[in-house]
């Protein structure tokens, strides 16, 4: 609740934007025209190290679109040893599955220099499209496995793991690690021709329903505004709050965070009132096109306010754009069949956190635990190569069997619950690793024998004994597994798992070896 009022508050005083500018990132605005020649016209996301823009290439004769990724000015210097390490001039496979850069500059902003690296406009990242395939499962009622009519088939999720090591052994090839690899971080490249389509055309999905034409409201779209939904989620818990204390005692004065709520909400209607709607029938990317789009995309849009209090003007409105993706046009009927699934092509995607082997011990890494090495649990620094081969065994497991072996994406548990689960799942943890765990590794895990300890954990009542906080592998194995995944074929996946999960980091096979694994070999037809 306390974020939610701090959220509001300063998107009326202005700190909003103020914040944004003091993490380092450059300000963009639709209509910018970034290295002199591309011109942007949406915004497609945003993280903790970069923003993500759709930009016309205005020095091609014919259509062309780029995405812009413009890094905060904290992580431009290091990214640029990165994007300098990945230039395009190799014949290796796995240059097809990693977000390259086709071109890079740099940008002066109001904190520092700015890399902007030119890259491939992408779909929706894989994570979205398991996430939908659970949830279909779960209508089916296969909550805890694969069911008849199940859309997850092994033929796609194979061909799926193999892209994304095949992106892996070219990173580590030339020697960079990834350090954050993820569901989140692996996208569909766009499953048909983007220059086909002119800006009205793919502006029109961001536009709000009631402006958009009935047959361009399309249900297949992903990506839409992840702001606007916090937003809404914020404003529902404050509404709540407010019923709450309102039944409470109807007497009492609005609080604070409700006067200021309605003041905002007050003086951004007023701007837009005074905000004249462009023409979006225009020349694209003409001033009255921007103008038009910048109105038809309001509901995605946050206007911020002078501290002064005073309304700003049409030509000094500041803003922030939420993200919305682009579609990628791969959807689960085509992973459903065995024949069409094989037409896709992943890539591998933020390489923010991403260093030389070198300096690995010197950058931070991402906090999120869901694909964690053990050596990273434990504050370790992170192996090169290494880390990143067990966390893509997690995320092997994951898009296999639609459900993560040690803890669900985006479900976080302490470090040492993972770790714990990690010892049910993959055998006890070696003393050489269980030295480095501090007093509260009696807690979880035995300290002898670094078995997991049978004490029954708060959430285990909810699952069950038998459930998913128990059983090793192999038990969520055969309870998982694709309804087309032969007993022949989990022995050889499980077997590629436990190679790839070894507690000890120099135990763990490097990708150039993996990609012989016979798990792999056992499909026709590489990549």
């Amino acid at each position: 609740m306390a974020e939610a009022k701090t959220y509001l508050n300063n998107r009326l005083k202005g700190e909003h934007a103020d914040a944004y500018a003091a993490g380092g990132f450059h300000p963009v605005y639709l209509g910018d025209v970034l290295g002199g020649r591309y011109q942007v016209f949406r915004k497609l996301g945003k993280g903790s190290q970069c923003t993500v823009w759709l930009a016309r290439d205005k020095k091609v004769p014919t259509r062309r679109y780029q995405a812009l990724k413009v890094y905060s000015a904290r992580s431009s210097e290091d990214m640029q040893k990165v994007v300098n390490s990945l230039e395009r001039r190799s014949s290796h496979p796995g240059e097809g599955h990693v977000e390259l850069p086709f071109d890079s500059f740099t940008i002066q902003g109001p904190r520092g220099n700015h890399l902007c690296a030119v890259v491939e406009p992408l779909g929706c990242p894989i994570v979205q499209l398991e996430e939908a395939a659970y949830e279909k499962r779960v209508e089916n009622g296969g909550g805890q496995g694969a069911v008849p009519g199940d859309p997850w088939s092994v033929v796609f999720a194979k061909r799926a793991c193999r892209q994304a090591l095949v992106a892996l052994d070219y990173l580590h090839q030339r020697c960079i690690a990834h350090r954050d690899i993820a569901g989140r971080n692996i996208c569909f490249a766009l499953q048909y021709d983007l220059s086909a389509s002119d800006e009205n055309e793919i502006m029109t999905s961001v536009w709000p329903e009631e402006k958009r034409p009935e047959e361009e409201a399309r249900s297949d779209q992903v990506g839409l505004s992840a702001t606007t939904e916090a937003k809404s989620e914020q404003l529902s818990d404050l509404d709540s709050e407010s019923e709450s204390s309102s039944e409470s005692d109807d007497d009492e004065p609005p609080p604070q965070w409700r006067l200021d709520l309605d003041e905002c909400e007050k003086r951004i209607a007023e701007q837009w009132a005074a905000y004249e709607p462009g023409d979006a029938a225009a020349k694209p990317l003409s001033d009255a096109w921007n103008k038009a789009n910048f109105w038809n995309s309001r509901e995605d849009i946050e206007l911020l306010q002078r501290k002064d209090g005073n309304p700003l003007g049409p030509d000094e409105i500041r803003y922030t754009v939420a993200p919305a993706g682009l579609s990628t046009g791969f959807n689960l009927g085509t992973v459903a069949d065995p024949e069409r699934a094989e037409n896709f092509r992943l890539v591998m995607t933020d390489l923010g956190f991403s260093c030389p082997f070198e300096e690995c011990g010197k950058r931070p890494i991402p906090t999120v635990v869901d694909y964690m090495a053990p050596e990273s649990l434990l504050g370790l620094p992170d192996v090169p190569a290494k880390s990143d081969i067990f966390s893509l065994g997690l995320w092997f497991w994951e898009v296999v069997m639609l459900r993560g072996l040690v803890v669900d994406a985006g479900f976080q548990q302490p470090r040492g619950r993972v770790l714990q689960y990690l010892a049910r799942r993959l055998g006890p943890v070696p003393a050489s690793l269980r030295a480095h765990w501090g007093p509260d590794a009696d807690q979880f895990v035995d300290a002898g024998s670094g078995r997991p300890l049978d004490t029954p954990d708060e959430d285990e009542e909810e699952y069950g004994d038998d459930d998913f906080p128990r059983g090793d592998i192999w038990f969520h194995a055969r309870k998982r597994r694709p309804l087309d995944m032969s007993d022949e074929d989990m022995g050889a996946f499980v077997h590629l798992i436990q190679r790839m999960l070894q507690w000890e980091p120099e135990r763990r096979p490097p990708t150039e070896e993996l990609l012989q694994d016979e798990w792999f070999r056992r499909m026709s037809g590489l990549t």
